[in-house]
């Protein structure tokens, strides 16, 4: 029992130790002169605020939230990003911790389009890029930092 309850505590502190990792890699991108940087603007509402950090040329993107309100039982933040205004896709699931704080790092490294706008939709049904928009954001490929 002890030997389990110790394994639990070691695999909560690599948790945490590895989404310090990605919090801090994020922080860096807004550092990186290359990197393109958009605020969050409310669909509906005020719920919530964030940012999204995207470095071309290390293949990266960066989304934090923050203040987002719990979702309802039943229901999921998740984003979607739309390339060119053409092409709709999946970024994952965005799950708030208990302060409304909620970061996600996408993979960038095939983004080959010039213009991205990001969207968090609050779902019922998973994957459903039709669901009710919460906050959004815009990026050019040319835009400075």
């Amino acid at each position: 029992a002890w030997t389990a309850q110790l394994q639990g505590q070691v695999n909560e502190l690599r948790q945490e130790a590895a989404a310090m990792r990605r919090r801090a890699d994020g922080l860096l991108l807004f550092a990186v002169p290359s990197s393109i940087r958009a605020d969050f603007h409310p669909v509906t509402g005020q719920v919530g605020a964030g940012a999204v950090t995207w470095n071309p040329d290390r293949g990266v993107c960066y989304v934090v939230f923050e203040r987002l309100p719990r979702p309802e039982p039943g229901t999921a933040y998740r984003l979607w990003y739309i390339a060119d205004g053409v092409r709709r896709v999946d970024a994952g699931e965005v799950a708030p911790d208990e302060t409304g704080r909620a970061a996600l790092v996408i993979d960038a490294s095939r983004w080959r389009g010039q213009s991205y706008e990001l969207v968090l939709r609050l779902e019922r049904t998973p994957h459903d890029p039709e669901a009710p928009a919460v906050l959004s954001a815009s990026m050019q490929r040319s835009q400075p930092r």
